[in-house]
């Protein structure tokens, strides 16, 4: 466990001494989880939420 909280440590040190790149990578991040989310509930709502070979697919039969 040490290790891994070693580890942890290590490679989140960089982002500490340059906040800029932080921040970039930060809302970056955001950026995508905000798309894939926006994509996912616009085809949702397209598809009329029955995502095929999934379990609601059968009740609408």
């Amino acid at each position: 466990m040490d290790t891994v909280l070693g580890g942890l440590r290590q490679s989140l040190r960089p982002l500490g001494r340059s906040p800029g790149f932080t921040l970039e990578c930060v809302l970056m991040l955001a950026v995508g989880i905000g798309a894939s989310t926006a994509l996912f509930c616009v085809t949702h709502k397209r598809d009329g939420g029955a995502v095929e070979g999934g379990r609601g697919a059968e009740e609408g039969r």
